[in-house]
């Protein structure tokens, strides 16, 4: 097989061609090589490093008989005087931690690195609730928002892994250490004082809590994003008739759903819980929309709720899901939303009239989020506490169109 050529030919027609030419010829270290390599210019149009390129060029003169015969022409001066169709891209030999700035000029730390399989896992794996992460692939280097979860992160690759970074980080690793040293003063909080629960250490636009009531007070403190109390607090909870599933809650700060088995807790264990999430929005799966509505209107009742407190924002055709609408207009759940309603239920679209209002809503519940509409858990992102109910007995795949929904 003669291939044709022009008067250059670069390091990558020459790498594509052994690929072709030499499975059977070249030995499978080398040939491995080559087919990563080739394979890399076809889907990713990058260039090679210059360490790639010199282990390259070795085989590529190890074989270049092959490469010979499929040209019937001497290519051996393209491989001593390489030319390279990408441009080589310079090995990062060290690790560094930068200051940059971004497209839209904000300041965001820059990693860099050797490839090294345990930092990437680390990068990607470590649970923070702010961190934006992103791969910049033309400065081959990780870019982090500049806020403190990604620099306790910068602070374990410098002190795990020996990476150096530019002055000014050391004011800010200062800073956090401090922090932590001095927990008490810094870190927003529930404390026991003079017979009452309040915060400390908040900004001026949280208004003080003020209570005698322990479980109140640590629920009112998850509407403001605060989930540490003092050592008092603490004690306090251990002393308290708390349920195991309003404490595991409690404790709960990771930025996901608190995922809630209904088979392993007793109703009234999660009736207790809701009653201080509201008001609250709650997503009933498209499938299941009336056996879920029951569910969630009897749990809403035995925590307080009224019915003209409901407001359930969708309806179905009335061809084929009459008894659901029935069922809504019979308990008079479809009252509009104002500032007295505690619960509003949507499925799968999220009618206007929920952002037109202006209540405010803590706490979103869904329903086995496995079936919900891929905009339901994208919304949910924005809630300050995320609850899953879910049974074991529900089938794992449901019907997901919205041809039968009609909003209200």
């Amino acid at each position: 097989m003669k291939i044709s050529h022009s008067n250059t030919l670069t390091v990558e027609s020459l790498i594509h061609t052994l690929h072709q030419c030499g499975r059977s010829k070249v030995k499978p270290y080398d040939y491995k090589i080559i087919e990563s390599i080739s394979m890399n210019f076809s889907y990713n149009a990058q260039g090679m490093t210059e360490k790639q390129a010199n282990l390259v060029l070795k085989i590529l003169k190890k074989h270049v008989d092959i490469l010979n015969d499929a040209y019937k022409y001497d290519v051996m001066p393209f491989i001593l005087n390489p030319t390279y169709r990408f441009p080589l891209r310079i090995s990062i030999t060290s690790s560094t931690i930068e200051l940059i700035e971004d497209q839209q000029g904000r300041k965001t730390i820059s990693l860099k690195f050797p490839y090294k399989e345990e930092i990437i896992k680390l990068i990607k794996d470590t649970n923070l609730k702010t961190l934006a992460r992103s791969w910049n692939p033309d400065t081959r280097s990780w870019e982090l928002s500049l806020d403190t979860e990604a620099l306790r992160l910068c602070m374990t690759l410098v002190d795990q892994y020996q990476f150096t970074y530019e002055p000014i980080f050391q004011n800010y690793f200062d800073q956090i250490k401090n922090i932590e040293q001095n927990f008490e003063n810094y870190v927003p909080m529930v404390d026991y004082i003079d017979g009452k629960y309040q915060f400390r250490n908040t900004p001026p636009q949280i208004p003080q809590l003020n209570h005698e009531d322990l479980q109140h007070s640590l629920f009112q403190a998850r509407r403001y994003g605060i989930f540490t109390w003092s050592d008092e607090v603490e004690n306090q909870m251990s002393k308290a008739n708390l349920s195991s599933l309003t404490l595991d809650f409690l404790k709960h700060t990771k930025n996901e759903e608190f995922t809630i088995k209904l088979e392993d807790f007793a109703p009234d264990s999660l009736e207790n819980l809701v009653k201080y999430l509201l008001p609250c929005m709650i997503f009933i799966p498209a499938g299941s929309e009336l056996t879920r509505t029951r569910h969630a209107f009897d749990m809403l009742q035995k925590a307080g709720v009224e019915n003209r407190q409901i407001s359930t924002m969708f309806r179905l055709s009335n061809d084929t899901h009459s008894s659901f609408n029935k069922y809504i207009k019979e308990n008079g759940l479809n009252s509009p939303i104002t500032e007295d309603t505690k619960a509003v239920l949507v499925s799968q679209k999220i009618p206007k009239t929920v952002f037109q209002s202006d209540l405010k809503f803590p706490t979103a519940i869904v329903y086995n989020r496995y079936h919900a509409h891929y905009a339901t858990k994208d919304f949910m992102r924005t809630f300050q506490n995320k609850l899953e109910i879910f049974d074991s007995v529900s089938p794992k795949k449901t019907e997901n169109s919205m041809d039968w929904l009609l909003d209200v």
